[in-house]
């Protein structure tokens, strides 16, 4: 309790004890208890809570990772404290400005770049804490999804001006007296801090990015506390909306609602990448990885209904895995100009332990192969493409003869798992007989197991689900062996798991995304043991360096494209034959025993004998006539 608190006399409330809160009078009207993974009791400092919570997260930032950290409470609970501290007690800030440059003067190999920004929201309206004259800034999306401003960007190289920096942001950050707290925080605050890190070595080598949000919020507050009146009433409005809708974002969130409301506030707008995004926190820095030449797999894992569909190919307002990553890889694509690319995909599902190619329904049950290196190859269709529209445009080609069934769990259940390969060749432009880099990157959708009690599966669905159910023990049964260290693994008890045998303890870099229904009690315990057990298994990955001329991958690639456009003539061909010969059918005559065809193109073609109909390509066309 602050010293306010004790002198009006007030009464506590809430008891804290090992990580737990709850109501000091039992009989209270709630009377519920409250656990999170750290509480700290009124006797703590910052440097508590910054050694137990926070330090991780930057060490997290300082390898390229994003990161946010915001103080949320009423108006009064010690928020701003938490950040900013004073001189007794540091707060967040200058601890995370303290590690930093620590780490920057440890890491002697590597050179980097600092910048920082820093702006409030206030009465719905961003305004820059360090350019006074940059006021009601604008909210602007790249084709990533990533959330701009055109908020001014200091480059700092120590703590002291990270610090100055902040200082000056606060001498116009909006603060006022109410009944509750003598400076009361008027506006929501992030400051921001943007790193750039790269091997001192490497000349041309890959750069990292990577942001630290430190946001202090104003506090929620009731106008029969605080007595607030005129402006102050108009603020205190728009921080209850703005920290309403952020309430309603945690809560769709949680719910795994498939709508979110960032756009409702531009606190909860510019806090999406913080909250709940799922591309920039984990699959991002792994599809940037695929660009350097590893091969990676990115799987959604759960019982049907729990949202793996949707996490892999998302809608209209919130676009999936699929679409995010083909806009960062063509992105990379069109940054890179110095290198040259060619991108294929294919597109697999396994329908009761039957591989068919989504991409050319004439290629059924592909038989799984290995080459010398252990690799298994899919003699699949794989389509060129050089844009984000194409990988698409075979995407949805691919989901329409895909097995889908409504269940009476799932309208639109998936009935076979689904395995969209992008595989990606680089070479420096520059160099005729240079390296090429090719790495693979797996999309799986995975059918959800479930239990014919829930499902009221019969006839063909009841089938279906067996062998959904049996892929996915016997992927659960590799998992364990894997994480058991266990010397034979049982990788071909399924194509499934012969299939994911390089994701599973092989090269590839791995990303399983557990989905998870609150309605479900058994299913939903089992996938969180299944990710669990996951993270034990080390795979074992490089980059794959091919040596190739620059004639061989050109040549690939015309060659790639000439069948293509080969087989679509091809099919047109046989489309207008067909139709010809079944006008030419009413024509045909018999007479003394030899049959008559009117050619198909070019005039009419007598064919005398049954030996010459035998050995001609009309015999075939002869018979399906008759």
């Amino acid at each position: 309790m602050i010293h306010r608190e004790v002198a009006d006399g007030l009464e506590r409330l809430w008891n804290v004890r090992v990580n737990c809160i709850w109501e000091a009078d039992e009989s209270s009207r709630h009377g519920e208890v409250y656990i999170f993974d750290h509480v700290f009791k009124q006797e703590c400092t910052n440097s508590d809570v910054y050694g137990s919570v926070v330090k991780p997260l930057v060490d997290s930032f300082m390898e390229g990772f994003n990161a946010t950290i915001f103080a949320y409470g009423q108006t009064s609970s010690g928020k701003t404290h938490t950040i900013l501290g004073n001189k007794t007690d540091p707060g967040l800030f200058q601890l995370v400005s303290n590690q930093l440059f620590q780490h920057v003067a440890d890491q002697v190999d590597k050179r980097y770049l600092i910048r920082c920004s820093y702006i409030e929201i206030y009465n719905e309206k961003i305004n820059d804490l360090l350019d006074k004259s940059n006021q009601g800034l604008t909210i602007r999306e790249d084709i990533k999804g990533n959330v701009l401003l055109d908020a001014r960007e200091a480059v700092v190289d120590n703590v002291d001006k990270v610090m100055e920096n902040m200082m000056q942001g606060n001498k116009i950050r909006r603060v006022a007296a109410t009944r509750m707290n003598e400076r009361s925080s008027r506006s929501h605050t992030i400051f921001r801090i943007i790193l750039e890190s790269k091997d001192a070595n490497q000349k041309d080598g890959p750069v990292h990015i990577s942001y630290l949000n430190l946001m202090d919020l104003a506090g929620s507050e009731r106008v029969s506390l605080t007595k607030a009146a005129g402006e102050r009433l108009k603020e205190g409005a728009n921080i209850n909306k703005s920290l309403s809708v952020l309430g309603n974002v945690i809560r769709q969130l949680s719910e795994g609602k498939e709508f979110i409301s960032y756009r409702d506030s531009k606190l909860t707008r510019l806090l999406s990448q913080a909250l709940g995004d799922v591309y920039g926190s984990v699959v991002k820095p792994l599809v940037d990885s695929f660009m350097e030449g590893f091969n990676a797999t990115i799987f959604a894992y759960g019982q049907t209904s729990s949202g793996k569909t949707h996490t892999i190919l998302g809608n209209k307002t919130d676009p999936g895995l699929f679409q995010l990553v083909s806009n960062q890889l063509f992105q990379h694509v069109a940054d890179q100009v110095d290198k040259r690319y060619l991108i294929r995909c294919s597109y697999i599902e396994i329908y009761n332990e039957k591989i068919n190619d989504l991409l050319d329904k004439s290629n059924q049950g592909l038989t799984i192969r290995e080459d010398i290196k252990g690799n298994v190859l899919l003699d699949a269709r794989e389509a060129v493409v050089d844009n984000v529209d194409k990988v698409m445009e075979n995407m949805m080609q691919g989901n329409k003869i895909r097995r889908v069934a409504a269940t009476r769990m799932n309208e639109r259940s998936s009935r076979s798992h689904t395995i969209f390969r992008i595989i990606l060749e680089s070479k420096d432009a520059n160099q005729k007989d240079g390296p090429v880099h090719i790495s693979y990157l797996n999309l799986m959708d995975l059918a959800g197991s479930e239990r014919v009690s829930l499902t009221k599966a019969a006839g063909e669905r009841l089938k279906e689900g067996a062998n959904i159910n049996k892929s996915l023990s016997v992927l659960g049964n590799v998992i364990r062996q894997l994480s058991e260290g266990k010397e034979f693994i049982s990788y071909r008890d399924s194509k499934l798991t012969r299939l994911l045998s390089q994701a599973l303890g092989g090269n590839a870099k791995s990303l399983i995304i557990g989905n998870v229904t609150l309605a479900a009690e058994e299913e939903t315990r089992s996938t969180p043991e299944f990710a669990q057990s996951t993270k034990t298994v080390k795979n074992k990955t490089k980059v794959n360096i091919l040596s190739a001329t620059e004639e061989t991958l050109q040549g690939y690639q015309n060659l790639t494209r000439d069948l293509e456009t080969r087989l679509k003539k091809q099919a047109i061909k046989l489309k207008e034959m067909e139709k010809q010969t079944r006008v030419s059918a009413r024509d045909r005559k018999t007479k003394n025993g030899s049959i008559y065809c009117r050619a198909l193109s070019n005039g009419s073609l007598g064919i005398n004998t049954e030996k010459n109909i035998k050995t001609s390509y009309f015999w075939t066309l002869w018979q399906r006539i008759t």
